[in-house]
């Protein structure tokens, strides 16, 4: 108890170093460093106006975090483990009741892993080509004068749903008819798709707030070139209206689900069956950070931030043995992202 509470007072003091950071660095992209003392002079005057608010924000997120178990080197009790995955004489008649394929039915390894990484891109691409083709078949009949423009972000909005559609319906074909009953199997080797206890739910939101702020203070200290950033999400956000929404509802609603489910659920499943944790981590902990190069190539820093939401949810996976603290930090992570713009 005492131990929980002294790791609590030192999160305490990380998060208020992460709210003047975070106003340090909105000081420093709103005037620059030029001039230092303007810098401190506003940064002193903001953290005075809100010190108090800071100060009782950090005290609150602590007292909760650490009397709920929430922050990491808090939790009184360690979530029970699930035992390895070991089918039994039952599993085939349970499998046939559920419509699930017996556990020994298929094999599930790595070779399954990589196969539904490539599915995936293969799905996101075929679904972009797909909602194309339907789009330019549209335009040339509503508008024959008018050519479509296949850069714009209103294009790029229906190639988003048509592939992130595809990427749905392949991913959870392939997973549910090779995976079996290890769909819910919370140990290292199952898919983990399974409900998880309130605290480790309230675990994942807070330390995916957390990291998806600290990444916004990040961001606004060392600012990039804007007018170097030109990738698909980027000039989504940047166009506004209908396809901006497209892609806070991708964000923040089918995003944190899908990708968990790929990378920490059966690709990070599949691979420890044969691999380990540790291959099982970094493979699809480096697939899911080369997703993102495209809106990423031109602000190197974000590897680094996109790799710690990895090891994050990573982490998450193999603590509670369950996706949903995942998909809860990734959601708290892009919510962060999106509201800071």
């Amino acid at each position: 108890m005492i131990r929980a509470w002294a790791l609590g007072a030192v999160w305490f003091l990380l998060f208020y170093l992460a709210c003047s950071f975070a106003i340090a660095g909105f000081v420093v992209a709103t005037h620059g460093l030029a001039n230092p003392a303007v810098v401190t002079a506003e940064s002193s005057a903001l953290g005075a106006r809100f010190g108090g608010l800071m100060l009782l924000g950090s005290l609150l997120a602590a007292i909760i975090g650490t009397w709920n178990g929430w922050l990491p080197g808090t939790r009184r009790t360690v979530d029970p483990q699930p035992p390895p995955f070991a089918a039994t004489p039952d599993d085939a008649l349970t499998a046939t009741v559920v419509g699930l394929p017996p556990p020994s039915a298929l094999p599930f390894g790595p070779l399954q892993a990589f196969a539904l990484l490539v599915l995936q891109l293969a799905a996101q691409l075929a679904g972009a080509v797909v909602v194309g083709l339907i789009a330019t078949i549209y335009a040339r009949i509503a508008a024959p004068a008018t050519p479509l423009d296949t850069n714009g972000p209103q294009f790029l909005a229906l190639a988003l749903v048509g592939g992130a559609a595809f990427q749905v319906l392949a991913s959870v074909w392939y997973v549910r008819s090779r995976a079996g009953l290890r769909l819910t199997d919370g140990s290292a080797t199952g898919v983990a798709w399974r409900p998880a206890p309130n605290a480790a739910l309230g675990q994942g939101l807070m330390l995916g707030a957390v990291l998806g702020l600290a990444v916004v203070a990040l961001v606004m200290a060392f600012p990039p070139d804007e007018s170097a950033l030109n990738g698909p999400l980027i000039r989504l956000q940047r166009a506004g209206g209908w396809p901006f929404g497209v892609l806070v509802l991708f964000a923040i609603g089918l995003a944190p689900v899908l990708e968990e489910f790929v990378f920490r659920g059966a690709a990070f499943g599949a691979i420890h069956a044969r691999w380990g944790l540790w291959p099982a981590a970094l493979i699809p902990g480096a697939c899911f950070v080369a997703l993102h190069a495209a809106d990423k190539i031109d602000y190197l820093p974000g590897f680094a931030f996109v790799a710690a939401l990895a090891a994050l949810t990573t982490w998450l996976r193999v603590r509670h043995g369950s996706l949903a603290p995942c998909i809860a930090a990734h959601f708290a992570y892009n919510f962060a992202a999106v509201v800071a713009g």
